[in-house]
Order: structure tokens, then C-alpha cells, then sequence
């Protein structure tokens, strides 16, 4: 059965605690290439001229993975890292990173900022860092050998995989009903560290300046958090909760978005978009990036909506036919496809729904 490592930051500790030395010294190793697409990304939604004078903050750089991508896509920018663990910063020292044309300080994103309350910042970019702010639960399953045989009809070797499948469901919140998903999403509240933290970075960021937040909420409510405290941020022309980059698996990367406005207004917030299920949030469309990443997520979108058509024609006779262990794993994702329908009731074309969905659904009878 493949084996899952937890997240970090559900090991019960203090990130400062949990990046000490010996952390520090395997990170690297076992990140550096998705760190590197990741901070990628972030660039690019940060939507900055390439050769421009910038000052930008990379929030919670560690090692300085992010920091490094982020001089190599900027090369004229300055920079400052900031991170909680000394013994991230000092392996960023020890690699060169002050050779890049940035700075690096000590700090907890979770607390006051050093940094002068004047508008200077032109962009913030962030890797796998704010998660560590959430106030909210993560959600889990538990380990039930009955809820295996049942799941399997009484086959262990498929027993394995019929409970892995279904914690991994239940870990991203696929298996709750939407009426209990839409009761788990509302646990932000705008004196949670993270809506400080982003209320700071937000009000340091010139008018037009971007913040690219690349983020690992733990189910819905981490995610309803995530979102609730974009919307606790004053002075934005728009921000929300996205899914991005499809590649290699069909799981989809999180990115805070925010954007600072010129003059008030009320928050543009990204449409509701399936390809976010089982998280609210929309796609990265909405922001407005490159061809190449258009065309990335439209085939996304088309595959999605290929993927829910296919299952909606799917007969009762057709599944009962089948072997236990099939049936059931048709049943979870029959489960997941119309939980899906029923949270999005735009997500056949309602004019509330991402315009890329709505295109990758045209023409599809379900």
C-alpha cells in the first residue's frame, strides 16, 4: 500500500522547531524541484516585467529554493527573505544566496513584520510557508481494518487499496456531502495570524502590486480560512483561493492570490470553479496568466468535464454487474462526481461558473 508522508505541519510543532538542523540539511534534497516549479509559478502569476528594477519579499524562503528562481526570473530585482527557522536561513547563507542580490532576516510570518509600513514591495511570492498560520483543523481518517473489509468485500490485497482510496478522499474532504462541506468552511476570522500576516504583506505592496502565495490547506476548512482572510484584506482590487498547475497528477496546486487596487472598491473575487472541488475557491484562469498556462488549464478543464459526462452516463445495472471491490470504487467516484454537481450548480454553464469550464462543457450532453 503506498504510504502517505504527513504534512510538516501537522507534526504538533512549531515550524522554528520542526526545520532544526537535521531537517534543514534533507529539505533541500527532497524539494528542490517542485520548490523550483512552484516559485516558477509564483513568478509568473506575479505578471512583473522580467527586466525591471523590483523590490520583492519572499515570505517564508527557507533554504532559499524560491529565492533563487526568483533572482533567476528577475535579475535586475532586489530582494529579502523572511523565515522562522535560523537553521533554514543559515543553510541559505551557507549556499550563497546573499550573492543574489538579496537579504535575508529572522522573523515569524505570524507576528509584526520588520519591515517600514511605507507602500515599497512590487511583488510577494511564497512557497509552502503560510499554511503553517491556519487556526483551522486539518481533517484526517482513521485507520479501520472492518471499514477495509468492508470497502473491499472481504479481499485483503484489495482491502489496502479500497482504504487507501478512501482516506485519500476523506483527507481532501471528497467524501463529505456538500451540505457538510458548506458547515466546514466558514472557520476563518480576520484576527487569525494568517489574515494579519496577509493584511501586512498587502499593505506594503505599491498600487497594481501582486502577492503569489503558493499554500497546502489541509481539507475545507483550512481552506475556507485561507479565503476568508483575502477577504478580511483592506485596499484589494482582487484576491481569492485558486487551483493551478495539473501537471503529472490530477492534483491540483493551491495559490492565495492578491492584488493591491489603485483606489477602493470592493473585492473582485475568482468565480466557482469544479476544478477547485473539494476546496472553494476557482482556477487561474480568472488572473489572467500566459498562452502556455491558459492552454495548460483549458485541457484540464476539458478532461474534468470529460471525466463528470462519463460518470453521470454511467447505468445502475452497468455498476451492480461488477465485482465488489470494482463496485466500490466506482461508488467513490459516482460519490465524488455528484457531490461535485451539487456543490457547483453552476457547473454546467450557469453564467456564475469559470467561462473555461463552461467552454470545456459545451456540447457535452449529461
Amino acid at each position: 500500500m503506498h504510504s502517505v508522508r504527513p504534512p510538516p505541519e501537522s507534526s504538533g510543532k512549531d515550524a522554528d522547531l520542526h526545520y532544526d538542523e537535521g531537517e534543514a540539511s534533507r529539505y533541500d534534497a527532497a524539494n528542490a524541484r517542485v520548490q523550483e516549479e512552484l516559485a516558477g509559478r509564483c513568478c509568473e502569476l506575479l505578471g512583473l516585467r522580467c527586466d525591471a528594477p523590483l523590490l520583492l519579499l519572499d515570505a517564508g524562503c527557507g533554504s532559499c529554493l524560491s529565492s533563487l528562481e526568483l533572482h533567476r526570473r528577475f535579475p535586475r530585482a532586489a530582494w529579502l527573505g523572511l523565515d522562522v527557522s535560523e537553521a533554514m536561513l543559515q543553510r541559505a547563507r551557507a549556499a550563497g544566496a546573499l550573492d543574489c542580490g538579496g537579504d535575508l532576516v529572522r522573523c515569524d510570518l505570524g507576528r509584526r513584520l520588520p519591515l517600514r509600513a511605507a507602500a515599497v514591495l512590487d511583488g510577494v511570492l511564497s512557497v509552502s510557508a503560510l499554511q503553517w498560520l491556519c487556526r483551522a483543523p486539518a481533517e484526517s481518517a482513521a485507520d479501520d481494518d472492518d471499514e477495509a473489509r468492508e470497502l473491499s468485500g472481504g479481499n485483503r490485497r484489495h482491502a489496502k487499496r479500497a482504504l487507501e482510496r478512501r482516506r485519500k478522499l476523506a483527507r481532501s474532504g471528497a467524501l463529505c456531502a456538500p451540505s457538510a462541506g458548506a458547515g466546514c468552511v466558514g472557520v476563518g476570522d480576520a484576527a487569525s495570524p494568517l489574515a494579519d500576516c496577509l493584511s501586512a504583506l498587502a499593505s506594503r505592496l505599491l498600487p497594481g502590486g501582486r502577492c503569489a502565495l503558493q499554500v497546502y490547506p489541509a481539507g475545507c476548512a483550512q481552506a475556507a480560512e485561507m479565503a476568508a482572510a483575502v477577504r478580511a484584506v483592506a485596499g484589494l482590487a482582487r484576491g481569492g483561493l485558486v487551483a493551478d498547475l495539473p501537471h503529472r497528477t490530477v492534483v491540483a496546486k493551491r495559490f492565495l492570490l492578491l492584488e493591491r487596487g489603485v483606489s477602493g472598491g470592493a473585492v473582485a473575487e475568482p468565480p466557482p470553479c469544479p476544478l477547485s472541488w473539494p476546496l472553494s475557491g476557482g482556477c487561474a484562469l480568472w488572473w489572467g496568466q500566459p498562452a502556455a498556462g491558459d492552454e495548460r488549464l483549458a485541457r484540464w478543464h476539458w478532461r474534468e468535464a470529460h471525466s463528470l459526462s462519463r460518470l453521470h452516463a454511467l447505468s445502475g445495472e452497468r455498476a451492480a454487474a461488477l465485482p465488489p471491490h470494482k463496485r466500490r470504487a466506482l461508488e467513490d467516484e459516482l460519490l465524488r462526481g455528484r457531490a461535485k454537481t451539487e456543490l457547483y450548480s453552476t457547473a454546467f454553464g450557469g453564467a456564475d461558473c469559470c467561462a473555461a469550464w463552461r467552454a470545456a462543457m459545451a456540447g457535452m450532453a449529461l
